[in-house]
């Protein structure tokens, strides 16, 4: 980013439009920020799956750059893109499917560039390749609605990165710390 380009933006009338990729105080990503259409973020996405060596990550679309969360300076890079600085990061998954690129994905994808939030692409795989869809939050989240959005999307926890030496997933009744494998 720019030296002007200062995140969080707080909003404006110049940067009122309905395009602002929102977070629920109000700040906003920069406009560059979720902006692929799905079948573009699909070709980076397996560009880069078929090249990386990563079994769990999270992919962002606009930049090609995919992270684990179980290497220290991945977190510090999505703590950077994704945050203030001071706040930790949620990463919100809202479809889980079985490694097929069907509409359902699709769908998942525009409802959440539709709704503001920067859409990203994750991976993992638990006897069988899963794919997901998620976006991040960065601040403003209560233990009650982590809880909630876990529940709407039907997710078995949702993941939480707080720095660079410490994440977590966030289960119903439960938080498991995230391993950290390297650097």
């Amino acid at each position: 980013m720019g030296q002007n380009d200062g995140y969080p933006k707080e909003p404006t009338s110049r940067n009122n439009t309905p395009m602002r990729k929102l977070e629920p105080n109000g700040t906003e990503y920069p406009d560059s920020m979720g902006k692929q259409p799905y079948k573009i973020a699909m070709i980076r996405h397996e560009k880069w799956r078929d090249q990386s060596e990563l079994e769990g990550y999270t992919f962002d679309p606009d930049s090609s750059d995919g992270w684990c969360v179980e290497f220290t300076s991945h977190r510090v890079a999505m703590l950077k893109k994704f945050t203030d600085g001071t706040s930790p990061l949620f990463i919100i998954g809202i479809t889980n499917y079985e490694r097929v690129h069907d509409e359902r994905l699709d769908l998942a994808y525009d409802m959440l560039q539709t709704g503001k939030r920067v859409p990203l692409i994750g991976g993992w795989i638990e006897d069988k390749e899963h794919i997901d869809i998620s976006y991040p939050i960065d601040h403003g989240v209560s233990e009650t609605e982590i809880q909630r959005l876990r529940a709407h999307y039907a997710q078995e926890a949702l993941l939480v990165i707080y720095s660079e030496n410490d994440a977590e997933y966030v289960y119903e009744n439960k938080r498991e710390k995230v391993p950290i494998r390297g650097t």
